[in-house]
């Protein structure tokens, strides 16, 4: 995937822009990121938290992932 190719890298910029830029694309890389352990320790706790996020912000791609939750 190509989260898995830029995740480990810039885990950090990526958390720092969701977290400031209420982009819920980048929430939702965030989220993928925690989900699947790229570039951070894998946490289903934080991922579905960002997934939320992403979601409420418009984002169909995180509604679809918390169907798995």
């Amino acid at each position: 995937k190509y989260y898995q190719s830029i995740g480990g890298k810039y885990f950090p910029w990526i958390k720092h822009e969701a977290e400031k830029s209420q982009n819920p694309e980048i929430e939702f890389i965030l989220a993928q990121c925690y989900d699947e352990a790229i570039g951070v320790d894998r946490d289903e706790d934080k991922a579905e938290e960002w997934f939320t996020t992403a979601a409420n912000r418009g984002c169909v791609r995180a509604r679809n992932c918390l169907g798995v939750f």
